[in-house]
């Protein structure tokens, strides 16, 4: 049903090519960018996102779309970037129905920069740093967003340089002009060999719930604090799992409680928004800043309240 779903706008798509076969090349090239995106890369192997995400931990209500983000950000950051960039760049569905969680605050202008196209180039690029959780896709489909998402930021600012006639937004199309040809002029095999899939080891026991590996690796001089290609630490994985006994594991041994990711968010807003009372207490004991807020201006009791479940405050 879903597969039957995501090939609706390429039906209707390929139907309007019929009219106004003197559409600018601009035209067709969105057109065909919408095109290539997301239905030519499922098969039957590889059919995008599924309505509930992958793996998602039993405390984790479907539906969610604050656990799911926190779930998806931490434990399958390429799905969770690669869905993000799609949104931004205007291709893809929202599966999930969480409008690829919270891209609504992003404007299309910010401070007089084309803020969705800048944003769609970071969220193609962190995808394209730590791509676990796009077994989903076709191969390619990764280089895809990363060629649309530099493309895109390049014709936007050409149209401001255009408007404005500024030099600084000229220099600034040629760089994403210089980042799309470098990534054409790789092969499939060639791009793919260049992207890192690592995490580190104790990340890894983190995710396993082994703390006994955990443990060892701490004694042998592992970074407790050590973060993968998204800025996620063993930490941050601990509390979206809800591994309870793992937290203050490594709230003991130094793990910092209070480090904001690029959006700002909290280990304790994570606690908080899925609903982890034990968690949420052993962060605050161990330091973390209730009154702290995250990019978009939440807190970890905005979290809490806003979240479908009962409240960690209560």
């Amino acid at each position: 049903m879903l597969r039957g779903l995501a090939l609706l706008p390429l039906l209707f798509m390929v139907s309007s090519l019929s009219f106004g076969e003197a559409a600018s090349s601009d035209t067709d090239r969105s057109i065909k960018d919408k095109l290539a995106a997301p239905p030519v890369f499922l098969d039957d192997q590889h059919q995008g996102p599924t309505l509930v995400p992958r793996d998602l931990p039993e405390q984790v209500v479907p539906f969610d779309c604050r656990a799911t983000e926190a779930y998806l950000h931490r434990v399958r950051p390429g799905q969770y970037h690669f869905e993000r960039a799609q949104r931004l760049l205007g291709q893809g569905l929202d599966i999930i129905g969480c409008e690829a969680f919270g891209l609504e605050r992003f404007s299309n202008e910010k401070d007089g920069r084309p803020f969705a196209a800048d944003q769609a180039v970071k969220e193609a690029e962190a995808a394209v740093a730590l791509p676990i959780g796009l077994e989903q896709w076709r191969p390619g489909a990764l280089r895809y967003i990363l060629m649309s998402a530099y493309r895109n930021a390049a014709d936007v600012y050409r149209g401001y340089e255009r408007q404005r006639n500024s030099e600084n937004d000229k220099s600034t199309a040629r760089v994403f002009d210089e980042k799309l040809r470098k990534v054409k002029a790789l092969k499939d095999d060639a791009f793919a060999q260049s992207i890192q899939h690592g995490r580190t080891p104790l990340i890894e026991a983190v995710l396993k719930n082994d703390q006994e590996a955990a443990a060892k690796l701490v004694q042998a001089g592992a970074d407790v604090n050590g973060t993968d290609a998204d800025h996620t630490s063993a930490l941050r994985i601990a509390v979206v799992m809800g591994h309870t006994e793992m937290v203050q594991f490594l709230l003991d041994h130094g793990a910092k409680s209070d480090v904001p990711d690029e959006e700002g968010t909290t280990a304790l807003m994570d606690a908080c928004g899925m609903g982890r009372s034990k968690i949420a207490t052993a962060l605050v004991a161990a330091g973390a800043n209730p009154n702290a807020r995250s990019n978009d201006g939440s807190t970890a009791l905005l979290t809490s309240t806003t979240t479908p479940r009962p409240s960690v405050t209560s």
